[in-house]
Order: C-alpha cells, then sequence, then structure tokens
C-alpha cells in the first residue's frame, strides 16, 4: 500500500496522474494541491487529447507546472510535484533529450522549472 505524505512546513504538494484508455486512445489528467496540513488547495482535471500514456503523464506535469508559476500566492512556496510515473519524473530530472518524441514539453517543463528554483 502506498502512503501519502504531508510536505515540509513551507511546502506544498501536488500529486497528479494522466492516463490513456488505449496506446492511442483519450487522454486524460488530473491532480490535486494540498499544504503541509494536508488541506486541499486546488484540483485539476481535463481532457487533453489522444496519445498515450507517456503524453498524458507529460501534460499533467506540465499543467501542475504552469499552475505553481501562475499563482502568485505558491511562487514563494517549495513545491514538490508527484507522479506515479518514475519515467516521466527522470525525463524532467536528467540533462539529455528525455523521450524524443515529447521532447518539446520536456523543454518547456524544465524552462519553467529552471526560473522557478
Amino acid at each position: 500500500m502506498i502512503s501519502w505524505k504531508l510536505p515540509s512546513t513551507n511546502a506544498m504538494k501536488f500529486n497528479m496522474d494522466g492516463s490513456a484508455r488505449d496506446d492511442l486512445g483519450n487522454d486524460g489528467i488530473g491532480g490535486v494541491l494540498r499544504n503541509n496540513l494536508g488541506q486541499i488547495l486546488g484540483l485539476f482535471s481535463q481532457f487533453v487529447g489522444i496519445g498515450n500514456s507517456s503524453f498524458a503523464k507529460i501534460v499533467g506535469i506540465q499543467k501542475a507546472t504552469s499552475l505553481w508559476s501562475q499563482s502568485t500566492s505558491l511562487i514563494d512556496k517549495d513545491i514538490d510535484i508527484v507522479s506515479d510515473s518514475s519515467e516521466a519524473v527522470s525525463w524532467m530530472n536528467t540533462n539529455g533529450p528525455g523521450n524524443l518524441v515529447h521532447m518539446h514539453k520536456i523543454l518547456e517543463i524544465r524552462h519553467c522549472l529552471s526560473i522557478l528554483g
């Protein structure tokens, strides 16, 4: 069983996921933002097009990153963006191109994260 852990005192946690119906099916993403007390501060859920689960997970990370960068109340907070896809997370944290098919989205996310610190 996987358990959820509170973020540290001055931090927020964005848990997000993306999924696809089939290999090239309808993709959807969703996420929840919680503070260090576990209180829900925001939610998102949306259809993101036709693709595969890797695409959906990347778009979910992009959405969470975008919401963080656009919120003036979150800009001074540390935020953990959590995904169940270790592969997608590794694409964001390496210097290489990551997934070549989705490289443009990965580079956008990396740029946004570098600005936010």
